[in-house]
């Protein structure tokens, strides 16, 4: 996993390389570049800013591609990751929120509970140690029935993102929900379901808690 690094601190003093604690618990090795180079030259309104910032920066590009390479080759055979753990019991329904919402974290959960559907809910945003509720928070969503994940906002989070990766690999039943999808300039204007990865991934993209219910109900 290639990522650009920053520094976050958990509430109780836990470092963190990313602000989902879930990239850090599953990634084996961190490769730390230096940042973007300065702006150096006044630029007039003639000019592109993008030679410039590529002239700035095609050092870091090519030393952090030249490691990120590297760390993959000197990977063992068969790294011995978190995803190992079995998946077993497959009755209740992982939520995943979105930390970009603004309509509340427990909204898919309130709707699911209502309807009468046992829900698992993620751990490592409130666990004491982060890094372990990530663990405990990938187990459950390999190991539960369904998976709902809520992709809304500018992206999708990269821990959401991985999870649906996860859940995917143990035959977990994926749906994407997003109420305000965007659209592409594609004939047709399809809806733009963030990547193809998660687009693939998820068996139902529901907009609305209606949709959310059918599925579950399904």
């Amino acid at each position: 996993m290639s990522y650009t690094l920053d520094v976050y601190y958990h509430r109780d003093g836990t470092h963190l390389e990313f602000p989902d604690p879930l990239l850090q618990a599953v990634a084996t090795r961190f490769v730390r570049m230096a940042k973007l180079g300065p702006v150096t030259l006044q630029q007039t309104q003639d000019q592109s800013r993008f030679p410039g910032f590529r002239a700035r920066n095609v050092a870091q590009t090519n030393t952090a591609l030249d490691a990120a390479v590297d760390a993959v080759l000197e990977l063992p055979t068969r790294a011995p990751l978190p995803m190992d753990s079995p998946a077993v019991n497959r009755t209740p329904v992982y939520v995943e929120a979105s930390p970009y919402t603004s309509w509340g974290r427990d909204h898919l959960v309130k709707a699911c509970v209502d309807a009468g559907h046992t829900v698992v809910v993620p751990e490592r945003f409130t666990a004491s140690d982060p890094v372990a509720g990530a663990l405990v928070d990938l187990t459950a969503a390999r190991s539960s029935a369904r998976l709902l994940a809520d992709v809304s906002g500018p992206e999708t989070p990269p821990g959401t993102a991985l999870l649906i990766g996860a859940a995917l690999a143990s035959g977990v039943r994926i749906a994407a929900y997003q109420p305000r999808p965007t659209y592409t300039h594609a004939h047709g204007r399809e809806p733009n379901w963030r990547n193809l990865m998660i687009q693939y991934a998820c068996e139902a993209h529901p907009e609305d808690d209606e949709a959310v219910l059918s599925w579950l109900n399904a």
